[in-house]
């Protein structure tokens, strides 16, 4: 199971949170991915609880909590990650992509600077 951080703006005609006109063009630049265990650390580290299902919250708000837990050292910047192969000959092999070190902190970080220039209010997990 993964939990897909995305941005979402008001809709001015009835309230209701909804993708930009952007985001649904070119929607893997305005959504970024973790798996539950890391969605929910992360959520942990920002000082929000997460039951497992949706939250969304305002851009300066979410963007603030960032800074915040980066500065408290809650939210280290994330180690890099060599890819696995982890391979048996009874199953499925499964390859780890591994990641470079501040990729969270990157993904976020580019995901709040294209949801605000797409014109998004905030965003939403799930």
């Amino acid at each position: 199971m993964s939990v897909t951080f995305s941005v979402l703006r008001t809709d001015p005609r009835n309230g209701r949170l909804i993708w930009p006109v952007t985001a649904t063009t070119e929607p893997e630049d305005f959504q970024v991915n973790f798996g539950n265990a890391n969605a929910a650390d992360l959520l942990a580290a920002l000082g929000l609880s997460w039951d497992g299902g949706t939250g969304e919250m305002p851009i300066p708000l979410f963007s603030g909590l960032i800074t915040q837990a980066l500065r408290r050292g809650l939210c280290h910047r994330s180690p890099e990650r060599p890819p696995i192969i982890d391979a048996k000959s009874d199953r499925l092999t499964i390859i780890h992509l591994g990641a470079p070190e501040g990729h969270i902190k990157r993904r976020l970080a580019a995901l709040v600077q294209r949801g605000r220039a797409a014109g998004a209010t905030h965003i939403g997990w799930g």
